[in-house]
């Protein structure tokens, strides 16, 4: 299937209307899959967002 895109550009800070951050210094290549995680959110804000979401997968999995 060759319409998959594995690698793609991605903004470290997310794009926001009315700022130019559109620049070679916010750009980062990157999973196609991650970009969709990481949506208007900044690298930072989404790795928190996945610490958030295993540290509560983790919690869960303990009280099996």
């Amino acid at each position: 299937d060759n319409t998959q895109r594995e690698i793609v550009l991605m903004h470290i800070i997310p794009l926001r209307p009315a700022e130019f951050n559109h620049k070679v210094y916010n750009l980062g290549w990157g999973h196609n899959y991650c970009n969709l995680i990481q949506g208007d959110r900044s690298l930072s804000e989404t790795i928190d967002e996945l610490r958030r979401i295993l540290a509560s997968y983790d919690e869960l999995s303990q009280n099996d």
